[in-house]
């Protein structure tokens, strides 16, 4: 069934429904279809509905069914996520094992935050969220130079690439580490300021890059 076949099939379960008895002949039956394509709906992406009635009362359903699921046990959440079609777990895990372990030398002390921020940068690519992930790497790369150089985390006065530039006229970071670090803020500028849209390859460069110049900064 189609976004379109689908909004007009949830308007008319709507209109019956509100128009019938729950003690009525087929109420239960309607009642499920409608809970069942309330539950298939893409949570996701941006789409006009069909029906501007439908699209009134939507939220107050979509809330109750998100509420509702969460009461569901795990295997039935499970169950329903293998079913959506949505992904698959093994795709996932397959992104998984494509990381290599985020080893660094002994006595390089990464604060905390950055070691938070890096982790999910990683869970991002797992997740097939590559933009994000390249997005949080510059983040990660700015957070870390403003330690390193003294600039409050809040500061706006220099963009990522300019405390880049400060850190190496400072001779705070190496001739490596300033390339890695240039690498990662084009390429996530690029999405920022582009909409540039990246796969799995610049990703995984991306996040390997930022935890080397992590390792670089602090080791």
């Amino acid at each position: 069934m189609n976004s379109i076949q689908e909004d007009l099939r949830l308007s008319d379960l709507l209109d019956w429904l509100r128009s019938h008895e729950k003690t009525q002949e087929g109420y239960n039956e309607k009642f499920d279809e409608l809970m069942e394509l309330i539950r298939g709906i893409d949570r996701i992406n941006i789409r006009e509905f069909v029906d501007n009635k439908l699209a009134d009362n939507m939220e107050s359903f979509i809330k109750w069914d998100n509420e509702f699921f969460q009461g569901l046990n795990s295997s039935e959440q499970i169950e329903f996520f293998i079913d959506s079609g949505l992904n698959w777990p093994g795709v996932w895990t397959r992104n998984m094992f494509r990381l290599t372990p985020a080893f660094v030398k002994q006595g390089v002390k990464i604060p905390d935050n950055l070691k938070k921020l890096y982790a999910e940068s990683r869970k991002c690519f797992i997740f097939e969220q590559f933009n994000s992930a390249i997005v949080l790497s510059r983040a990660i790369i700015e957070i870390a130079l403003k330690n390193k150089i003294g600039l409050s985390v809040e500061s706006k006065h220099w963009t990522a690439g300019e405390i880049l530039d400060r850190a190496y006229e400072k001779k705070i970071i190496k001739d490596s580490a300033y390339w890695i670090g240039s690498k990662v803020i084009t390429k996530a500028n690029e999405i920022l300021h582009q909409g540039r849209d990246v796969q799995h390859q610049e990703t995984l460069n991306a996040i390997d890059h930022t935890k080397q110049f992590l390792e670089d900064l602090f080791g």
